[in-house]
């Protein structure tokens, strides 16, 4: 389910880029496409998960495939974000505000510390032949597959050291009873409220980790030679097959063959959504880490450090109509919920490891990336072609049919690249600069044949699969594939 969580965000995100006039507002134009390209990046490693355990990817299944406005994809153990209804209208910012920030919200604490620990336990799992990070011969040293470059290790390990977390298990992994208590601990976490009535997507992520290490822990159990991850790793997308819009996202593709790359394929979805906790919700460091963040960018501007932040903030960002940079002090003219607060209460952390000088403030008072609704955003209506006759329809729905055509074959193309055709995935990139600027011009078309595009109302995206003609192979859509769990 997790490959269609992060695509039912996609259309949405898109369909309020498309409508902002970039040549007038760049910056948000800009973040939303960021935001966009890495959930599709998360749908990507969702998909390698599933093929590492022997899953099949799908992303063309009519019941799972969204049909706006909807909620969240759910089960029957959770309803994720039921109070966030998904639609496709033009940007706002009361849709930035009450959907799409609604939509990244950092999960609570508690979820946090469960991720924290799976942080901890991925340092003391042995590297498999997946994964971005690799760890060296020397004490906390790592080596960035991606980057190419030494690094004392991704920012969810550092987070988690610097918080002083609670490791899941007090035993070494070639002790005899490592995998026991795994499975305990991890039993027991699946019964915590936080997790079993999952709602955020941070909630669900950990559920998925937790299940995970369940059903691992579980095989091996009865022989460490026992895993889950048992799929064809010919089928696993890498670096080599995605592309980094440059200045928009460092994020990579890489591939997941076993538990421990599956753990940091969670942790990097995560990070990137939510940020690092709600005490900080970072993409690349704490902020503790500002001033080396400075040193390493050679001193540039704060717009060089966007893609450090996660979604969320970025989606603050635009609601607050500014950057988010770090202030000496708080000035008392500023709204309560300007700024960032870091509190041993928020943030659980003990009292001796808190203090102003690592913990810098933030505030929403940067550059200003304020917008005009009614100059900088496209006048989208939203499309009921069903009221026209089919023999005299609007002549803007033969141009809607054809992005949805194209939205249809990028889908079609996902699937085969994500079930065994990995090099697939470079015509997948071709449908979705097609998808990218047919959208585009789109919004520029009046609904109406003699309309004027600057007072509308304009043609919206529709977002529809096209079935017709299709063959729909049926397909598992459970997250694990047949796992015998103890």
């Amino acid at each position: 389910m997790a490959i269609f969580v992060e695509l039912y965000t996609i259309p949405p995100y898109m369909t309020a880029m498309f409508s902002l006039k970039r040549e007038r507002f760049k910056e948000a134009y800009l973040i939303l496409k960021g935001i966009a390209t890495e959930e599709m990046l998360h749908m990507t490693l969702d998909a390698n998960i599933l093929n590492a355990i022997g899953g099949s990817p799908n992303t063309t299944d009519p019941h799972w495939l969204p049909n706006y406005p909807t909620p969240f994809p759910s089960l029957e153990f959770m309803q994720l974000l039921p109070n966030v209804m998904l639609k496709l209208e033009k940007f706002s910012l009361s849709m930035v505000k009450e959907v799409f920030s609604e939509i990244e919200k950092p999960a609570s604490l508690e979820v946090f510390k469960i991720l924290h620990s799976a942080s901890l336990l991925w340092s003391d799992l042995p590297d498999d032949d997946g994964g971005r990070w690799k760890f060296k011969n020397r004490t906390n040293i790592f080596h960035d597959t991606s980057a190419k470059m030494n690094s004392t290790g991704p920012r969810w390990l550092r987070a988690a050291q610097k918080l002083n977390a609670t490791r899941m298990v007090d035993k070494n992994v070639n002790d005899p009873f490592f995998w026991k208590d795994i499975f305990d601990k991890t039993t027991d976490m699946l019964e915590l409220p936080e997790i079993a009535d999952v709602y955020t997507i941070g909630a669900y992520y950990a559920h998925v980790l937790l299940k995970l290490l369940q059903a691992e822990s579980c095989v091996k159990m009865s022989s460490i030679n026992n895993t889950i991850f048992v799929g064809d790793s010919n089928k696993q997308l890498t670096s080599k097959q995605w592309y980094v819009t440059k200045g928009l996202s460092t994020a990579t593709l890489f591939p997941v063959t076993g538990l421990k790359s599956a753990i940091e394929a969670i942790l990097e979805v995560v990070y990137e959504g939510e940020g690092g906790s709600p005490c900080w919700p970072f993409v690349s460091d704490n902020p503790g880490d500002h001033q080396q963040r400075q040193l390493n960018l050679g001193g540039r501007q704060i717009s060089s450090r966007r893609e450090e932040y996660s979604h969320y903030i970025r989606f603050q960002e635009i609601v607050h109509g500014r950057e988010l940079v770090e202030v000496t002090e708080v000035q008392p003219q500023w709204a309560s919920d300007k700024c960032l607060y870091f509190t041993n209460e928020l943030c659980g952390l003990p009292s001796k490891n808190f203090n102003r000088s690592y913990y810098p403030l933030y505030c929403y008072t940067g550059r200003s990336l304020s917008i005009s609704e009614r100059d900088d955003v496209w006048p989208l209506k939203i499309n009921k072609f069903s009221r026209y006759s089919k023999k005299k329809p609007p002549h803007s729905f033969h141009k809607v049919n054809t992005f949805n055509m194209l939205y249809t074959s990028l889908l079609r193309c996902l699937e085969i690249a994500f079930n065994g055709n990995p090099t697939g995935m470079s015509k997948c990139m071709g449908n979705m600069y097609e998808l990218l600027e047919a959208g585009r011009k789109l919004v520029t078309l009046p609904f109406y044949k003699n309309g004027d595009s600057e007072t509308g109302p304009n043609t919206m995206p529709e977002w529809k699969f096209i079935k017709d003609g299709y063959e729909q192979k049926t397909k598992d859509t459970n997250f694990f594939p047949q796992v015998k769990f103890c």
